[in-house]
This record gives structure tokens, C-alpha cells and sequence, in this order.
């Protein structure tokens, strides 16, 4: 993150380190916001705007260290979302861009309670990923979509649908990294739909051999705590789920102590 903010400044984009969530609601408060309609629809579909070379190394930048915002420092992440926005009516738009109306969206629903127009700014999202052909981009961009606004939006049962897609064309993209963190939430997703743990918990299993062997162990962690839950809620405690797993996780011990080691 540090690398990264002080390459911005270089660029031009200077954002401070600590930020309140009193500072994100005066950001938001002191500039007009931009309207969210068929208009601006058709501007992001029609501009020609050849956007400045220091602007999109801005963006690629601020795409880059989005991810470690968004768990770090939420705060910070809503101003560089914001900015992004910014940059892109101002200049022009381009694949990157998709991440900061995203993510701007998510500030409009966790900061100001606003799911309409959270919802809408994903779609836009969508809508910049469409108009560059940016294939590689969009799985990724829709799985926050189902995850976040689509939440208050659809029911559970559709997402469950819509999160098996994102995972296989995560795959298919080799985002392997979000590919494992859409099963997670899948089955999450399964639980909080009645559906029977028992067939949860064989699709824990082959979940487990999948990040095995995609080598995701930072996606342990998480995937475990569930495996283990089902597990319990089935009678079967006694079942080792590390079994599944090759590497230098065996028991619960040695997932702590990676969890542990990697700041995770």
C-alpha cells in the first residue's frame, strides 16, 4: 500500500494515510454527485475521450492496491474509489475504471445506507467492462456484484446460481485467488438456504481438494472454519478434513500457525 500511495504522489494523487469516516462523509458532501441515469450510460458507452497516460497509470495503480484497502483501511479506499470516478468522467474511461464505480458503489451502500444507487453504480460497472471487451475483468466484477449489492437485491437462491458461475469463469479467466473465495461464499450461501449439509458437506470436500490443489492456502482458513462447522451440525465431528489437503496443514494447530505466520 505505502509503495504504491507513494507512487501515486508521483503521479499527481496525493491521499493521506489516515482518514476518518468523517472526512469520507465531508469528500462526498462537498462535490456534486454524478447523476445516475441512461445519460450517463451513454456517456461511458460513447465517449472518445483519449484519456492522459499519467491519469491511466493512476488507475491501474489505484486498481492494484484496492484489494489491501478494502481489508486495511476501508476509509482510504472509499476516497481513491471516489477519485477514480473522477479521473474517469474527467478524462475518460478504461478497464480500470470498472473497479473504482464498483467500489464506489460499495461506499454509497456501507457509508450512506443507499442499496438504489449502490446497486446502480455496479451495473455501470458492468456496463464500462462491456464497452472495452474487458473479459478477464468481468467475472470478478460480478461476483462483488453478487455478493454485495445484489445481496439486498435478489434473493439468496439466485445467488447461489449466479456465485457457481462466477467460480467457474473465474477459473476459466485463472483468477484462481477469487475463484476460491466464491466457493466460500457459496456455501455460506447453501447453509443460509436450507439446503441439506449433507450435500454441503461433499461439496466442502471437494472444495478443500480443489484449493489444495490451486495451492490457495490463504483461502484455508476460511474454507476450514466452514468444513469443520458442517461437519459438527452433521454428527460427524470426528472426520479429519485436513485429510484432503497436501501440504504443511495436517490439523488445527498447523492452520493457526500458518494463519499466523501470514498475517492472515
Amino acid at each position: 500500500i505505502n509503495s504504491g500511495l507513494d507512487l501515486l504522489r508521483q503521479l499527481g494523487e496525493v491521499f493521506p494515510w489516515n482518514i476518518s469516516r468523517d472526512d469520507v462523509l465531508l469528500a462526498f458532501r462537498s462535490e456534486k454527485e454524478h447523476i445516475v441515469c441512461n445519460e450517463t450510460k451513454s456517456r461511458i458507452l460513447n465517449s472518445t475521450m483519449q484519456i492522459d497516460v499519467k491519469k491511466k497509470w493512476s488507475l491501474k495503480l489505484m486498481d492494484l492496491i484496492a484489494p489491501y484497502l478494502f481489508v486495511l483501511r476501508p476509509n482510504l479506499l472509499s476516497l481513491i474509489a471516489k477519485r477514480m470516478v473522477d479521473i474517469s468522467f474527467q478524462h475518460g474511461f478504461v478497464p480500470e475504471s470498472a473497479t473504482g464505480f464498483f467500489l464506489h458503489s460499495y461506499t454509497l451502500i456501507n457509508i450512506f445506507d443507499n442499496i438504489e444507487e449502490g446497486y446502480r453504480w455496479e451495473k455501470l460497472a458492468l456496463v464500462i467492462l462491456d464497452r472495452f471487451d474487458a473479459h478477464s475483468r468481468y467475472p470478478k466484477v460480478k461476483f462483488y456484484l453478487t455478493i454485495f449489492a445484489a445481496t439486498w437485491k435478489v434473493p439468496f437462491q439466485s445467488s447461489i446460481v449466479e456465485l457457481q458461475s462466477c467460480h467457474r469463469e473465474l477459473l476459466l479467466v485463472g483468477d484462481i485467488e477469487f475463484a476460491a473465495f466464491s466457493s466460500q461464499r457459496y456455501i455460506k450461501y447453501c447453509i443460509i438456504c436450507g439446503k441439506s449439509l449433507i450435500d454441503v458437506e461433499k461439496e466442502c470436500a471437494a472444495i478443500s481438494m480443489e484449493v489444495s490443489k490451486l495451492n490457495q492456502m490463504n483461502n484455508t482458513l476460511g474454507h476450514m472454519c466452514i468444513h469443520m462447522m458442517v461437519l459438527e451440525l452433521i454428527g460427524e465431528r470426528s472426520r479429519d478434513p485436513f485429510a484432503l489437503y497436501k501440504g504443511p496443514i495436517s490439523n488445527c494447530d498447523d492452520l493457526l500457525a500458518y494463519a499466523s505466520d501470514n498475517g492472515l
